[in-house]
Order: structure tokens, then C-alpha cells, then sequence
């Protein structure tokens, strides 16, 4: 359908990606753009306006300062997941629970932070472009 609409290109992402965690959905999408060497921006969809927001936190979740480490140590001790315990972390360390937390709720703005991560973790030359999500989430 996307050729028959115009576009010049269409690429499946590997199932290994295809079918795993958003970080690793996300790098395997950085990390065939970055092979084909024609890529100069990707775009994805996002329920926040501010990027510069998402790549804070992608910057956070990429270099993870010792403050964040330890704030996640001791959220997993507690026995809760590893997303959960990383998301407590995240807000306890930008202690702003009520501008982080409407950020981290949103599913299209978490898949948004991993592609950032990813473009980080690779040195990536691509650009980031979010487009804000219009309209309701299907449930």
C-alpha cells in the first residue's frame, strides 16, 4: 500500500526487533537506518510538543548518572518490574513527578525516548522529528 501510495521505499524490520521490548524495537530500527547510509531523519509519533523534554530523558536513560543508578537499585529491590522500577527512578531523579509522570504515560512518547536512546547509543547522523499524536488513543 505505502509503494502503491508513493512512497520510494519500504523496509521490514527484522522479527528479533520487530517482536521485542520498545528499547530493543527501537534499536533495531536506528541500527538499519544507520546501514543504509541514506537515512537523514527519522520521524515518530509522540503525545508531548517539546522533544527537547523526551531527549532529557533519553539522555538520563542513555548515561545513567550515578544519583539515577541508585535510585533504580533500590526501586528493583523492592521486587517491582524493571520498566516500572526504571520509570520510579526517572521521576524521583527529575523530581517533577507531575510534568515527568504525564510524559511517561504516554505509550507513543516512551517508544519516542528509546528511539532517541537509540540514536544516541549509536552516534547516530540521523535526525529526530516527532510529530504530535492528534485525536484520541484507542484502547
Amino acid at each position: 500500500m505505502a509503494l502503491l501510495n508513493g512512497f520510494d521505499l519500504v523496509l521490514e524490520l527484522p522479527c528479533i526487533y520487530s517482536i521485542s521490548s520498545a528499547e530493543n524495537f527501537a534499536l533495531g530500527a536506528i541500527k538499519t537506518l544507520n546501514s543504509l547510509k541514506i537515512v537523514n531523519t527519522v520521524s515518530f509519533g509522540c503525545e508531548t510538543e517539546d522533544i527537547s523534554v523526551l531527549k532529557e530523558f533519553a539522555d538520563i536513560l542513555c548515561d545513567q548518572p550515578e544519583e539515577f543508578k541508585s535510585l533504580l537499585s533500590h526501586e528493583l529491590s523492592k521486587g517491582i518490574s524493571f520498566p516500572k522500577a526504571r520509570e520510579n527512578a526517572l521521576l524521583m531523579y527529575l523530581n517533577d513527578i507531575r510534568k515527568s509522570a504525564n510524559v511517561l504515560s504516554a505509550p507513543n512518547n516512551i517508544l519516542a525516548i528509546e528511539y532517541l536512546k537509540a540514536l544516541k547509543m549509536t552516534n547516530s547522523s540521523i535526525l529526530p522529528l516527532g510529530i504530535k499524536r492528534i485525536g484520541p488513543r484507542i484502547s
